[in-house]
């Protein structure tokens, strides 16, 4: 858990300062999206599980389309079918007073709070579907930026997947 937080820690401070603002036109399937400006872009450092094709799309789809997002590009931004590759940053809107440590669970999501106090969250939509079971890494160099993370993340939820839900019995009293 150390481990996962210094992560955590060190990609703060690798925020999408430098990334690019794109709109997201329309999610093509799980792992591509269409810009506006006509771009494609890959996600990098994720493979999805082809069986879950349509729900792994309407997953991104309900976080990322029609929405602007930041484009962090690693050594290589092209691939052989000539589609950018990217990891993508997306904003979500939370409360000024969310411990910066702990997501609401039911997101389950990888993210860093907003440096200028706005209350939103900047949220790793790679890392994301790693966390939520849709994306298992696949660290492909040179674009191995977040490797350690998507790792780290995935381990993480083997071993919760392991381990079976958690389960909370409340006793009321009289």
């Amino acid at each position: 858990m150390k481990r996962l937080f210094l992560i955590l820690i060190m990609t703060v401070f690798t925020s999408p300062a430098w990334a690019e603002s794109q709109f997201v036109q329309s999610v093509i399937d799980g792992r591509t999206l269409k810009l506006i400006n006509g771009d494609q872009i890959r996600l990098i450092g994720i493979d999805l599980n082809d069986d879950q094709a349509k729900e792994i799309g309407d997953f991104v789809r309900s976080l990322v389309s029609g929405s602007v997002v930041e484009v962090e590009y690693d050594v290589n931004r092209v691939d052989e079918e000539g589609n950018l590759l990217a990891y993508i940053w997306f904003e979500y809107e939370g409360t000024e007073n969310m411990d910066v440590t702990k997501f609401p669970e039911e997101y389950d999501m990888y993210y860093f709070y907003d440096p200028k106090g706005k209350g939103s969250f900047h949220v790793l939509l790679n890392s994301t579907m790693i966390k939520s079971g849709y994306a298992t890494p696949a660290n492909i160099p040179p674009n191995t930026k977040h490797a350690q993370l998507f790792e780290e993340l995935y381990q993480a939820n083997q071993e919760k997947m392991a381990n079976g839900p958690s389960v909370s019995v409340q006793t009321a009293s009289r």
